[in-house]
């Protein structure tokens, strides 16, 4: 049965508590290289490799996270669409929109630091692969006393038609403004004078 979907239409719907920082939940450290020989020191190869050790807590939200998207309870609250978690599974060729509303008590946190995990957490429980999820967009909200959360919100990707040409066309209206103000920059001062970025160099004889 072919299910109909349309552009825009609600995939999922949910309120989480805010999720470990980025800065937290990735730390770069560095491993020991088991079993290093004198081939590989001889090759180049160091003893230490860089490594990211993922936050316990972080692993301990994500974790949370996928069983109350699917058993919401206390803080959280989630609704899917389940004919749309359906249809984005059984078509490759189906992207996703994602917004976020993040919620903070105070000022002291950037808008993009967790969207990333949150897409693989989004992407883990629709059992797609996050690069589906086309277009993100970012709300950052600071209202104080209230618990730090998230609200999410996924729906099927509206068509881009017409957006990369309105871009291209700004580009090339700034394009050409720039080059005009370059041109006007260089145009003679006085009779005989032009500005020192076209002065001609007198050649030796």
């Amino acid at each position: 049965m072919q299910l109909e979907i349309l552009p825009g239409q609600l995939v999922l719907l949910a309120q989480m508590p805010m999720p470990v920082s980025v800065n937290r939940a990735n730390r770069a450290m560095v491993k020991e290289r088991k079993n290093y020989t004198t081939q590989d020191y001889l090759t180049g190869k160091k003893p230490y490799y860089p490594a990211i050790r993922k936050d316990t807590k972080a692993m301990a939200y994500k974790e949370e996270a996928l069983w109350r998207l699917r058993c919401p309870g206390e803080s959280w609250h989630a609704w899917q669409e389940p004919m749309a978690v359906r249809a984005i599974r059984e078509d490759l060729g189906l992207l996703l929109d994602l917004d976020v509303w993040e919620v903070f008590d105070s000022d002291r946190s950037d808008a993009d630091n967790r969207l990333k995990d949150l897409q693989d957490i989004l992407a883990a429980h629709l059992e797609i692969d996050d690069r589906r999820i086309a277009k993100v967009t970012a709300y950052k909200l600071v209202r104080p006393g209230q618990a730090p959360h998230v609200i999410v919100r996924l729906r099927i990707a509206m068509p881009y038609n017409g957006e990369m040409e309105r871009v291209n066309d700004l580009l090339e209206q700034l394009e050409n403004e720039r080059v005009g103000r370059y041109d006007r920059t260089i145009e003679t001062t006085d009779t005989g004078t032009v500005t020192s970025a076209t002065r001609a160099i007198p050649t030796r004889r």
